[in-house]
């Protein structure tokens, strides 16, 4: 099994940055979330990168259980680093079992970025302008805004993934 990085999402990220430039000098790129649309995928994926395979691709992953459903977050041993034009690279990838109901399909579903709330405020003011869809979601691990383009959502956190895990908040 590998796991199918190309598709829309990243243009998507692309213009995003371009276009709402209020992080030019440090990194935002949390994480991407990739969906699997079977559990045997799911194991599968994680398999590869596990620390103890021949070739690990990861040096660390931390598995829970988020809306009926095994997550991983796994800390990339090479940073991704997608096709994108500023210097931003992926260090964590979340990998997502297939829900309870069946419904997810495989791919990248959404990029996680961390700002500031001033950043976060601007780029939510800007992209209410434009139209671009706009949801607050309260996880349970953490809250998110979601703007919702075609063929990626990008999620904007005041705080990374891997603080949350660490800071014990998302428990296995």
């Amino acid at each position: 099994m590998i796991i199918q990085l190309e598709g829309p999402w990243q243009e998507v990220v692309n213009n995003f940055i371009f276009k709402y430039r209020v992080f030019k000098r440090r990194k935002i790129l949390d994480h991407f979330g990739y969906k699997c649309s079977s559990h045997e995928e799911y194991e599968s994926i994680k398999k590869l990168f596990m620390p103890q395979s021949i070739e690990p691709m990861a040096l660390w992953i931390h598995e829970y259980w988020l809306s009926g459903r095994r997550v991983s977050c796994i800390s990339l041993k090479d940073p991704y680093i997608p096709m994108m034009a500023l210097a931003n690279k992926f260090y964590y990838l979340e990998l997502q079992d297939q829900k309870p109901d069946g419904s997810q399909i495989s791919g990248v579903d959404h990029v996680e970025i961390v700002l500031t709330k001033k950043e976060k405020d601007k780029v939510v003011f800007l992209c209410k302008e434009q139209g671009v869809p706009i949801q607050e979601n309260a996880h349970p691990h953490h809250n998110t805004t979601d703007l919702i383009f075609p063929g990626c959502t990008i999620k904007i956190s005041l705080q990374p993934l891997v603080k949350t895990i660490f800071a014990g908040i998302i428990t296995k």
